[in-house]
C-alpha cells in the first residue's frame, strides 16, 4: 500500500503539470499570432490579390508588342518611332506595377499569405523601378545608378533575370497556397 501512494501522488502531479502547461501554451498562442485566419478571409484575400495581379499583367496585345520591341534590340533606344512606342509601353507598365504595389499594400497581412504577399510586393515594386530605369536609359544611354554610380544599362539584364526568378518563386508559392486552401488557380 505504501508504494501505491507515491505512484498516485506522482501521477496526480504529472497530470496537473501537463494541464497547466497546456493551458499556458493555449494562452500564449493568440499573443504569438499563431491563430489561423478564417478560410473566408483567405479566399477574399486571394480574390483581391488576383484582381491586382490581373490589372498589372500585360494583356496579350501588350505582350506581343513588348516582345516585338525587345526583339529589335537597340532600336528602342535610338531616336524614332520604336523609341517612342517603347517609351509609351514602359510608362504604362511602370505605372501599372506601381499601382499594383500600392494596392497590394492595402490588403490585410495574414500569416498564411504573408510570404506570398511580401513576394509580390517586392516583384511589383522592383518591376516598376526597372521600367522607370528603362525610361531613364532611353533618355540617356550613359545614365548611372545614383546608389552605385554604375551605368544603368549594364544592370538592366541582371535585374530582369532576378525578377524572372522572383516571379517563378512567387508563382510556385501561389500554387502551393491555392492547393492548401483549395482555391482555384489564377487565370488571366
Amino acid at each position: 500500500m505504501k508504494l501505491r501512494l507515491p505512484a498516485l501522488c506522482l501521477a496526480t502531479v504529472l497530470s496537473l503539470s501537463i494541464g497547466v502547461m497546456a493551458q499556458a501554451q493555449n494562452n500564449r498562442a493568440p499573443a504569438m499570432g499563431t491563430r489561423a485566419t478564417p478560410i473566408a478571409q483567405i479566399k477574399d484575400w486571394f480574390n483581391k490579390y488576383d484582381a491586382i495581379r490581373r490589372q498589372a499583367q500585360m494583356n496579350p496585345q501588350e505582350r506581343a508588342k513588348a516582345d516585338a520591341m525587345l526583339a529589335r534590340g537597340l532600336s528602342m533606344f535610338m531616336p524614332g518611332q520604336d523609341k517612342q512606342q517603347s517609351a509609351a509601353l514602359f510608362q504604362t507598365l511602370q505605372s501599372k506595377n506601381a499601382e499594383a504595389d500600392t494596392e497590394l499594400k492595402n490588403l490585410p497581412l495574414y500569416p498564411e499569405t504573408e510570404q506570398l504577399h511580401r513576394g509580390y510586393h517586392q516583384y511589383f515594386q522592383d518591376t516598376s523601378n526597372l521600367f522607370a530605369d528603362y525610361l531613364r536609359v532611353q533618355s540617356n544611354l550613359m545614365t548611372t545608378d545614383p546608389a552605385t554610380g554604375k551605368p544603368l544599362m549594364g544592370e538592366l539584364l541582371n535585374r530582369k533575370k532576378y525578377l524572372e526568378d522572383l516571379d517563378v518563386s512567387n508563382k510556385n508559392l501561389d500554387s502551393d497556397l491555392r492547393n492548401r486552401f483549395k482555391i482555384p488557380a489564377y487565370k488571366y
